[in-house]
């Protein structure tokens, strides 16, 4: 079948290419199509959340309360044996032009073209049993893969990955994206719920996301300095670790707590890979660098909800490096 978006139209290192695009407006793409694409892989927020509170719940058990366990049980079920995970394309922009929306090469695109380009994602469930690699070590660090795949719908604003939810959504749009928030709206406010069990007396909820961002940031500072990947499950393992052996109660300012976790996070992180340790002065470097990365791109989770995305929903037939 002839595929709509192919690897075929993407330039090689030579500059040569085996099939010109000349761009495919939006509306020629229906159901049934197929599509190759190269995408940076992530996991659905929703997923992301439901990971991180399962993860905790089994390290604090006793602090679960039953609507928690209950929350967690109903997105199991209607999760199932799947991975919902978004796919941002790596090749193809889409922009508006007088006939409406068009899929372009993004090397191709002018200058007034990449500042209102939108980009490219595809949103699909991944079958657990058929992945042959363990998910939480390819899946969750933005890894680049091809995704052959054949299209369910087309410009979706939002994605529901639970079939609860899509059960909700076939009777009221509405009443769906309440439930999808009120999920997401309860296992923030248990991750947080969580967070201070650890003695974190200043994690509300914005401070909570902040502090993710925070060790997500250093994370990635951590992993340039030591050339080292970090899977989504590590880190988790990581924060867990540093948090369990730093207590930030007699420290009298937010700049001495946040220098207290991320050098207890250090620690771990240098124990866990077997890394040689690095200097005071090379963490403070790193914590600086994380800072200011942070504060220029402060924005909430719902990354996978942002407005300026076209979505393709798709049915993945195979995925590959």
């Amino acid at each position: 079948m002839e595929k709509k978006l192919s690897l075929d139209q993407i330039p090689k290192k030579d500059g040569s290419v085996d099939e010109p695009f000349s761009g495919l407006a939006t509306y020629e793409l229906t159901r049934g199509d197929v599509v190759e694409l190269r995408v940076n892989i992530s996991a659905n927020l929703l997923f992301r959340l439901y990971r991180t509170i399962d993860y905790f719940a089994d390290a604090f058990e006793d602090q679960i309360d039953s609507d928690t366990e209950e929350m967690l049980e109903l997105i199991g079920n209607s999760l199932g044996n799947r991975i919902p995970v978004v796919g941002k394309a790596v090749d193809y922009k889409v922009v508006d032009e007088e006939d409406g929306k068009t899929i372009k090469s993004s090397a191709e695109l002018d200058s007034d073209e990449k500042e209102d380009a939108e980009d490219l994602e595809v949103v699909t469930l991944l079958n657990l049993d058929s992945l042959w690699v363990d998910p939480i070590q390819t899946l969750f660090n933005n890894d680049r893969f091809v995704v052959y795949c054949r299209v369910e719908d087309v410009d979706i604003d939002r994605w529901y990955p639970l079939k609860v939810t899509r059960a909700v959504n076939s009777l009221s749009e509405a009443a769906a994206e309440n439930l999808n928030r009120e999920f997401e709206r309860g296992l923030q406010d248990v991750r947080n719920q969580l967070s201070e069990i650890q003695n974190f007396t200043d994690w509300s909820t914005d401070s909570a996301a902040q502090w993710g961002r925070d060790i997500q940031q250093y994370t990635k500072s951590l992993e340039v300095e030591y050339d080292q990947d970090v899977s989504e499950d590590e880190q988790e393992q990581l924060i867990v670790e540093a948090l369990g052996t730093v207590d930030v109660g007699d420290e009298v300012s937010q700049t001495a707590e946040r220098k207290k976790v991320l050098n207890a996070y250090t620690d771990s992180f240098i124990e866990m890979f077997d890394l040689d340790p690095i200097s005071d002065e090379k963490r403070q470097q790193l914590r600086s660098d994380a800072s200011e990365t942070v504060g220029a791109g402060d924005q909430i989770d719902g990354l996978d909800e942002s407005s300026n995305v076209f979505r393709i929903e798709a049915k993945t037939v195979a995925m590959y490096w």
